[in-house]
């Protein structure tokens, strides 16, 4: 395999996955094999020419972006990279096609074994760039719902605190929306789990939701931000976001005071949505393996998403946080 000068930002020979050499004991070499028995017959030497195959399969499967069924990237100038220079940047896994436009991957970019047949395929703009392995995965990427969304609030939840109750309107259905320009806290002064359950939960205002961690909000139905207000995650271990329905940031920020690993977002509902789109940069770690997942907008996004599909626009950044810790070992095999 070589490297096609056609192709600018790619580099063919990346997508290899096994090598082939030979060994050649040749006269015009100057190094034929020694004959014993056969000088006798005036015959001294011989030529011997052998080649063997070996193929590398296995290796890290925990990729940092994750579109379980395809990956597409749109606009000029997005980037998948990693926080720390020591962490190839997570890389981009599928098992459909990975479709870059024009974005760079700073680490692996492995498409599908067998997509309606044929092998996965990584499509690059004349901008894009990756520096990792682009080899077809040998394995398929399996990701199954792990989260549950309770059908009604659990014993012992904690909805009753959130502060001051005015500014929320709470149903008897358990549907909360947040008074436009009032700023809502849920407490946590002791430091223990708290747990909070709603069917939806609106924000089309302009006030601040202040969660103190650790806290796990359970919502039966849709999560929507649609205003300018913000969400602002703080304390020690994480805030856990639980939605059985869509999950749609289509406005306002989410600020994460912590690290990535302080706000989990998983969407356990079929056939749903998750759009991330705000003006600051966002620290999280998204689970949602059967929901569209489109992150757009936002200049910047550390941790790390895994979708049914992946979407990622304009020219926003996303970066791993290196906490998929993955130890699966490389395995090379004899082929031929």
């Amino acid at each position: 395999m070589e490297d096609q000068p056609g192709t600018p930002g790619r580099d063919e020979r990346r997508s290899a996955n096994a090598v082939r050499t030979w060994g050649r004991r040749l006269n015009e070499r100057g190094n034929p094999v020694p004959l014993i028995f056969a000088p006798v017959l005036g015959v001294l030497s011989t030529n011997i020419e052998r080649h063997a195959t070996a193929k590398i399969t296995g290796g890290p499967a925990l990729f940092g972006f994750i579109g379980i069924d395809s990956v597409n990237a749109t606009g000029n100038g997005s980037t998948v990279d990693s926080v720390s220079g020591a962490i190839s940047g997570g890389g981009v896994g599928s098992n459909g096609d990975i479709d870059l436009g024009n974005a760079d991957v700073v680490g692996d970019v492995r498409p599908g074994m067998d997509v309606g047949g044929r092998p996965g395929k990584i499509i690059q703009g004349p901008n894009s760039k990756i520096t990792g392995w682009t080899a077809n995965l040998d394995f398929k990427l399996k990701y199954e719902v792990k989260d549950a969304v309770p059908n009604s609030a659990p014993a012992g939840n904690h909805n009753g605190q959130i502060n001051p109750p005015s500014s929320v309107k709470t149903s008897r259905s358990g549907v909360i929306n947040f008074n436009p320009n009032g700023n809502v806290d849920f407490p946590n002064p002791t430091g223990t789990q708290r747990t909070y359950w709603f069917n939806n939960w609106t924000d089309t205002g302009n006030g601040t939701i202040t969660i103190t961690a650790p806290a796990t909000i359970y919502i039966k139905m849709n999560f929507k931000m649609s205003g300018n207000g913000t969400i602002k995650i703080q304390g020690s271990g994480p805030v856990k976001f639980i939605v059985f329905g869509n999950f749609d940031q289509g406005g306002g920020n989410i600020v994460n005071t912590g690290s990535a690993s302080n706000l989990y977002i998983a969407v356990t509902g079929p056939n749903t949505d998750v759009n991330l789109h705000g003006s600051v940069a966002t620290k999280a770690h998204v689970y949602a393996p059967l929901s569209r997942v489109t992150v757009n907008g936002t200049p910047g996004f550390t941790g790390w998403i895994i979708g049914k599909t992946l979407t990622f626009k304009g020219t926003v950044k996303l970066y791993y946080d290196g906490s998929r810790t993955d130890t699966n070992p490389f395995k090379i095999r004899l082929v031929e």
